[in-house]
């Protein structure tokens, strides 16, 4: 009866080693799932920020080279106007240099508006980055399985066995 005692100790033993093994294994498949997950979707919203920065660039581009275009036909609208009119000298060069200031205010608000979206989206980029580095600094470390404790475990239960029956499953000197 003592040996069924002792071999159910020692199974038992072998079989929690076992299972601490499993989950160990199941941890560390967990954690590089979604670490391989947490680096996809960090690149992935890089992806979508530097097309939305080539979108803004672009579209801002366009936006100067409009106004430039604008800027171009009222100087010219106005020099013509004031030539067929008989104006000249110091007021229509007034003129085309406040159209000039102009345009450069509204090229330089365009060019305002594409670096504070820039930065905008540099802070969408680090925010990506901390959410990616945050999900893989919170995983769980996986618990290495206790061989020791298996092992004294089963040292405790021949110790016991030799104990009671009085057998020697190994002899002590």
């Amino acid at each position: 009866m003592c040996s069924i005692s002792l071999g159910l100790s020692i199974a038992s033993s072998a079989f929690g080693l076992i299972g601490q093994m499993q989950q160990q294994r199941a941890q560390e498949k967990y954690n590089d799932a979604v670490y391989k997950n947490a680096v996809i979707a960090n690149n992935q919203r890089n992806a979508q920020i530097t097309s939305r920065q080539i979108q803004e660039r672009d579209a801002a581009t366009s936006k100067i080279m409009n106004n430039n275009i604008e800027a171009a036909k009222a100087k010219s609208t106005a020099q013509v106007s004031a030539s067929s009119g008989g104006v000249s000298g110091i007021s229509v060069d007034a003129l085309v240099n406040d159209l000039s200031m102009m345009q450069g205010r509204y090229n330089s608000s365009v060019t305002e508006n594409l670096r504070a979206s820039y930065m905008g989206l540099d802070d969408a980029r680090v925010n990506s980055y901390n959410d990616m580095a945050s999900t893989i600094n919170g995983l769980t470390a996986p618990k290495t399985p206790n061989y020791l404790g298996a092992a004294l475990q089963i040292g405790t239960a021949v110790n016991d066995y030799n104990t009671r029956s009085g057998g020697k499953l190994y002899p002590v000197s």
